[in-house]
């Protein structure tokens, strides 16, 4: 089994020790034949997984968190090569959506033992791929106020702490937002495309969200005040229970325009992107393959034998 390894020693809280130490039980044995890369700042591990399955390999694995998961999955869409998640960030949305255990250990379990194969959607805007969202306005502005010591330090809960900091300050302003050629006029203080439906435990945009259902939900939130604010934290803690007027959702399967009225901050996938005139989206369905718990509904490996198997 040829292996390539992405390990970020920098992610979330995690040991960098502890990290090394938990890839090197599991896949140095003799049936696998692997090679770790190191991430270090600056570099664009997209290019650098291209290249790597130019040369030839069976898996992927991300070591770290969101960020590392999104590089790779960037670096293997639509090349057919599974990604294995050992989730080891902050956050760890897309192993929270997808039943990735969170514990290094069974993590690297599940990518060695038995399993299944999920085929996920993904947003690729300008030459890059991303598999959680895209967003501009409050969520990219929360990322660019907080600092990696706070993460470290208070892991999810210092974005949470940082959005409801922000958003008393926030006013509602005009978007045009085109879905599939269909042009909405909107007021908000967020855009926010997303495959997925988890922002971080217990809280989830909505159960009707899934990775793999070949279209993007967006979701446009108003907030003003208080009893604003209180009604969407109720909608994400209990979503499918309650619409709150100050969400709503639409969806595509081709393509996303939203132009800010001024240029605001975007985020792809935690990824600061600069304050945005205009974000534009192309959906690209089952783009990366992703290796999940076996009872996970998917399709079961069908490529080269795992170790063990």
């Amino acid at each position: 089994m040829k292996a390539f390894v992405v390990l970020n020693p920098v992610a979330g809280r995690t040991n960098p020790t502890d990290l090394h130490q938990v890839i090197d039980r599991y896949f140095r044995q003799s049936e696998w034949a692997i090679t770790t890369h190191v991430t270090s700042a600056g570099e664009s591990i997209g290019e650098l997984v291209r290249a790597k399955v130019a040369e030839g390999l069976d898996i992927v694995i991300a070591a770290g968190g969101d960020g590392t998961v999104s590089a790779v999955a960037d670096g293997i869409a639509d090349s057919g090569i599974p990604l294995g998640i050992v989730p080891a960030g902050t956050t760890n949305v897309m192993a929270q959506e997808l039943g990735v255990p969170l514990s290094l250990d069974r993590a690297c379990q599940l990518i060695a033992g038995d399993h299944a194969i999920k085929a996920i959607d993904a947003l690729k805007m300008e030459d890059k791929f991303f598999i959680l969202s895209v967003g501009i306005g409050l969520d990219a502005l929360a990322m660019e106020s907080t600092k990696q010591e706070q993460k470290r330090r208070f892991g999810k809960l210092a974005y949470i702490w940082v959005i409801f900091k922000l958003i008393f300050g926030i006013q509602p302003q005009a978007f045009t937002v085109v879905a599939d050629g269909q042009q909405r006029r909107v007021k908000a203080a967020d855009i926010l495309m997303t495959n997925v439906s988890t922002l971080t435990r217990p809280f989830r945009w909505g159960t009707h969200i899934v990775p793999d259902d070949g279209q993007i939900d967006i979701v446009i939130m108003r907030a003003r005040n208080l009893i604003d604010i209180l009604g969407v934290i109720y909608d994400i803690l209990a979503p499918g229970k309650r619409r709150n007027r100050n969400i709503s959702y639409w969806t595509a399967q081709d393509s996303i325009v939203v132009v800010p009225e001024r240029p605001l901050p975007a985020q792809g996938d935690g990824d600061l992107l600069g304050n945005r005139k205009s974000v534009e989206i192309q959906i690209w369905p089952k783009a990366v393959r992703v290796i999940v718990p076996a009872e996970v509904k998917g399709s079961r490996w069908s490529g080269v034998k795992l170790p063990g198997k």
